[in-house]
């Protein structure tokens, strides 16, 4: 008796012979029909009967990656796959046939005919990476070529407004050897073959924002013309690395700007100032080695000329206006002398010391005035203008009594009992009290309007013996003073006009 075991043994064993001489009479078939087609195939000669109509072959492209874009070199990589279709009329059967019931079959492309299409504006050899099977012919006769690879082409760059560019670069693919008249290229039908891009596809710098394709003729040998196809790629710059750099480069600009707010005999604002140009141009160095050199001027390059221009005459004037208030040069003065009238200029002073001197006296003349009417409410309760009129009249009786009074005291004060006034009565003796008093107050004002005009004062103003000032005349004095005045008007207005300038510049030139 059979066992289980046994039995299932067997039948594994059929149905293994069964799958075997499937195989096997497949594999047969298949070697039948590339016998059948290639026995007497010639791979050199165009794959059509009639010589006088061109092969039409279909073409597209699959955009992988973006390898590398050499901005120095302009030159560009791409991962493409290179997909193209065309009839060979010597290399279809019947696939309803019994004989070859096979629809497709993987060919290599080394075995059959190929079309010699080839990047024309390549900058390098391609990088041709070959998959199995990379070749499918079908029984009509089509065959369908997938050519995966890594293109290098050259891609000239419009760099006038970098880094705000957008970046056009074509590919423009054409046979090598046939004209029109022997090969006809063209685009697919279907725009999703013709050209198509992969949705994860991205970069660290560039997006691509679209491609288009378009049919162009080229001109061959013997007048003929030759079909390609040109692919256009638009490619946008990611600009956040560049807008920082500007955005720290603007911030210093006006940081230089904030230090011309500082006294312009202040040797730190020249000091501070000069640092600046350094650090922009360093700024600038970090991204020259990314864009090739032109022969024009690109946005960045003007914006760094501005920045760096801006600051550098921001030093300038700061050293210059140090060097003008500092030194007091003789030289200096001497030509500035002939854009200016001396005499004038000691009008003017005089005007204007008298002017100083008068609004001087005015305003000791309010102090005391209101000095006086503090004392007329202190001392009998003034409320009136009639009332403060009658003390004024009292307290200051002009200056007859007030010598009077001065000869008196130096009287008393020699010990002179013979000049000395007699006085009769009490109430005489009362009026020469009062008198004295007068005398003491008369004193006092006479010592505040010295101390507030500054006349026969008893403080001694001295100047360091270095003092340049200590060799210049009354002439250069003045011219000196007018100078300053001069500088310090003209520093006020850069303060204003040059933040003003480069704001309005720089808003232009962004277009912000």
């Amino acid at each position: 008796m059979i066992s289980f075991n046994k039995i299932a043994f067997l039948i594994s064993l059929c149905l293994f012979n069964v799958g075997s001489i499937t195989l096997t009479n497949a594999s047969q078939t298949e070697i039948g029909l590339r016998h059948h087609l290639f026995d007497t195939y010639n791979k050199e000669s165009r794959p059509i009967k009639d010589v006088n109509k061109p092969i039409k072959v279909e073409m597209g492209l699959a955009i992988q990656t973006l390898e590398e874009f050499n901005q120095k070199t302009e030159t560009i990589k791409l991962n493409i796959w290179f997909r193209m279709n065309w009839f060979n009329e010597y290399l279809a059967w019947d696939k309803n046939s019994s004989q070859f019931p096979i629809k497709v079959l993987d060919v290599s492309p080394s075995n059959i005919w190929t079309p010699d299409i080839e990047l024309i504006n390549a900058a390098a050899l391609p990088e041709i990476y070959t998959l199995k099977g990379g070749m499918m012919l079908y029984n009509t006769g089509e065959c369908m070529w997938s050519r995966p690879g890594i293109f290098m082409f050259s891609c000239p760059l419009d760099l006038h407004k970098f880094p705000f560019d957008t970046q056009n670069c074509k590919l423009t693919f054409s046979s090598w050897i046939f004209s029109n008249r022997y090969l006809k290229l063209s685009p697919y039908n279907d725009s999703s073959k013709a050209v198509d891009i992969l949705t994860d596809f991205s970069h660290s710098e560039w997006n691509v924002k679209g491609i288009t394709y378009k049919t162009e003729p080229i001109p061959a040998l013997n007048k003929e013309i030759k079909s390609s196809i040109t692919y256009d790629i638009e490619l946008e710059r990611f600009t956040h690395y560049y807008t920082l750099t500007m955005g720290m480069t603007i911030t210093l600009v006006y940081v230089s700007f904030l230090i011309m707010f500082l006294p312009p005999d202040n040797i730190s604002r020249t000091s501070t100032a000069v640092f600046i140009p350094l650090t922009i141009l360093a700024l600038q160095l970090t991204i020259i080695d990314k864009v090739p050199v032109v022969g024009y001027f690109t946005l960045m390059d003007k914006f760094f000329l501005c920045c760096f221009i801006s600051s550098m005459l921001v030093s300038m004037f700061s050293a210059i206006i140090f060097a003008l208030i500092s030194h007091k040069s003789h030289k200096v003065l001497y030509l500035f002398s002939f854009m200016t009238d001396i005499e004038k200029l000691k009008e003017n002073e005089l005007k204007e010391n008298k002017i100083n001197q008068d609004l001087k006296q005015k305003r000791h003349r309010r102090y005391l005035k209101q000095q006086q009417k503090n004392d007329c409410y202190k001392d009998y309760n003034c409320e009136t203008n009639a009332d403060f009129d009658a003390y004024n009249k009292y307290k200051y009786n002009g200056p007859d009594i007030k010598n009077e009074i001065m000869k008196t005291i130096n009287n008393i004060k020699n010990d002179n009992p013979d000049e000395m006034p007699s006085y009769k009565t009490k109430e005489e003796m009362d009026e020469y009290d009062i008198n004295k008093t007068e005398l003491k107050d008369i004193n006092s004002y006479i010592c505040e309007v010295s101390d507030t005009i500054g006349n026969d004062s008893q403080v001694i103003k001295t100047i360091n013996h270095d003092n340049k000032l200590l060799d210049l005349t009354n002439d250069e004095l003045l011219l000196y003073k007018y100078m300053i005045h001069i500088i310090k008007h003209f520093d006020n207005f850069i303060r204003i006009a040059f933040p003003t300038a480069f704001t309005i510049y720089i808003a232009i030139l962004l277009k912000v």
